[in-house]
């Protein structure tokens, strides 16, 4: 893909990286989620940040900057390696799952909820009024009713096995509901009740990516090429069932990134090259190529499929895609901080900004919030580029 002309503006934003944790993680961004009007952040072995963007700056309003493992170099950096950001309905929590499988349920201390903005100078700190423990290493989650699902856990440097398939977890509100919440003790890393779960499509290996439709009624899974959409069905107390596959198809790449589209019925499927060997992220910049399509959500038809001519920022657990919903627009982003644009449409590329680096800046992850796309790089600092559209 040769390079388009672009009038995208694109800034670089400090994130608040201040933390009491120290250890020799390479600074950089893991998770990055918009939740409601807020961007959530993972400063990776540093802390997790609720933020309000704002022009040019980001102004933190909570932070939660602790570590079970304070003496501790590696197991310090796994814990505030964040894998998932999630909102309960309330939003009185976010919930952040770390490397380790340990579920934190963060909320600020003394007051308001975790989600809500606040008008004080400075940030509130959150604690985590509740862990529980899910098998570490997983990549993908979703909330379908009451149940937690996850991708497969990968094994790497947790003491939890490697499983396939999906795992789905006992009901949600019931396990929280089992014990009180803390109103201001601070939980270790080991204080933790284990989710209860139950393992699906075991048969098809290691499951690489995950998306829950709008509406909680499909949900699509991929296992390197192999791709499906299953029908859901819940009972009374919202605990989910897979029913049956709606239809299944390979596809010419390794998928890691799926989306339903919130208006219209693709489903958008992407990955690196087949050709690229992942060894569970260990040399992500040898991810490279692969293949943006757009399905037919029902049938599994393909809309138009491009191949990528252009290297994204793929990595184990990376989004550098997000979709632009309302606008009917797909962006990406390469390793240097250039940005692309694709038409839901047909697929054609409409835009790209310039690179932001010189070199590589390691694994994306992105998010959209309002009329700007944000962006932070696994070793590309304890900052977010914005891109406004």
């Amino acid at each position: 893909m040769s390079a388009l002309a672009s009038d995208i503006q694109v800034l670089k934003l400090a994130t608040h990286s201040l933390s009491s944790v120290s250890n020799s993680q390479p600074a950089g961004i893991g998770r990055l989620a918009a939740i409601g009007e807020l961007l959530v952040i993972n400063n990776l072995g540093r802390n997790v940040e609720v933020a309000d963007p704002h022009g040019d700056s980001l102004v933190p309003i909570h932070l939660f900057k602790q570590t079970a493992f304070p003496e501790d170099d590696q197991p310090s950096q796994f814990d505030l390696d964040i894998h998932g950001f999630l909102s309960c309905a309330d939003r009185r929590h976010l919930i952040s799952i770390n490397h380790y499988g340990v579920i934190r349920l963060l909320a600020p201390v003394g007051r308001g909820d975790a989600l809500a903005r606040h008008h004080m100078e400075s940030s509130l700190e959150l604690i985590s009024q509740r862990n529980l423990k899910w098998p570490g290493d997983a990549e993908r989650f979703v909330f379908a009713g009451s149940s937690l699902l996850s991708s497969s856990p990968r094994g790497y440097a947790v003491s939890d096995a490697i499983e396939t398939g999906i795992l789905v977890s006992e009901n949600w509100d019931q396990a929280i509901a089992g014990n009180p919440l803390s109103k201001g003790e601070r939980f270790g890393a080991i204080d933790a009740h284990h989710l209860r779960y139950r393992r699906e499509l075991g048969d098809w290996g290691i499951v690489t990516a995950l998306a829950l439709s709008n509406c909680q009624q499909m949900l699509a899974v991929a296992a390197g090429q192999r791709l499906a959409v299953f029908q859901l069905s819940y009972d009374r107390h919202k605990n989910v069932a897979l029913e049956q596959s709606l239809w299944e198809r390979t596809m010419a790449c390794t998928i890691s990134w799926l989306h339903f589209s919130q208006d219209s019925e693709d489903l958008l499927v992407a990955g690196c090259s087949l050709s690229c060997k992942d060894d569970n992220g260990a040399d992500w910049d040898a991810l490279s190529g692969g293949t943006l399509a757009s399905l037919d959500r029902q049938t599994g038809e393909s809309r138009w499929h491009q191949e990528l001519g252009i290297t994204l920022a793929w990595g184990n657990g990376g989004d550098p895609l997000v979709y632009v919903a309302g606008r009917k627009l797909i962006a990406g982003v390469e390793r240097t901080g250039a940005l692309y644009i694709w038409n839901l449409s047909g697929g054609s590329a409409q835009a790209a900004s310039q690179p932001q680096s010189r070199e590589s800046m390691g694994i994306a992850h992105i998010a959209r919030l309002g009329s700007s796309i944000y962006c932070g790089f696994n070793r590309g600092g304890y900052n977010l580029f914005k891109y406004s559209l």
